[in-house]
């Protein structure tokens, strides 16, 4: 079933985000992604809306002080991992560093991060860690980075520290 859009703005006023797309463009898209992977329901989709109203420019809300972004209720992180994962929504490390990313194994599926965290994986491999510890490392230390970097894996060894 179609969503409805029920942003408050007024024709004309629709604001453009980092990555060019509209707020409602985000929403649905988010919404889409949702049903897509069996997750949608409407504490999302309300939580969302909220947070889109508030910040029709995620990379504003990622500009916000620590306190401020840590402040987004359990209900809008699904939302804040898509625009990561999807849109290229950088929180900040600071961020990235208090927030677990439970369901960045499931997020990333279909995203520019699935071949990078592929090729991080199999280097893993290669070296002889375990399963459960190329996992475990791959959700918490590489998947960040590039979050943060917008950069390809193979990069990340010229970013600056």
């Amino acid at each position: 079933m179609p969503h409805v859009h029920a942003f408050a703005t007024r024709p004309g006023d629709a604001a453009v985000t980092g990555s060019g797309l509209v707020a409602e463009d985000l929403l649905q898209a988010y919404l889409d992604r949702l049903a897509a992977t069996g997750r949608g329901n409407a504490v999302y989709e309300r939580a969302a809306r909220k947070f889109l109203r508030t910040w029709p420019d995620p990379e504003a809300w990622a500009q916000q002080p620590l306190a401020d972004r840590l402040a987004a209720g359990s209900q809008t992180r699904p939302l804040i991992t898509y625009l990561m994962v999807h849109q290229g929504l950088r929180p900040g490390f600071d961020y990235l560093l208090e927030r677990k990313l439970s369901s960045i194994w499931r997020e990333i599926q279909s995203s520019w991060l699935q071949p990078e965290i592929d090729r991080f994986l199999s280097a893993s491999e290669d070296l002889g860690f375990s399963l459960r510890v190329r996992l475990a490392t791959g959700s918490q230390v590489p998947v960040r980075l590039l979050i943060q970097t917008g950069r390809p894996i193979t990069e990340l060894m010229s970013v600056p520290v």
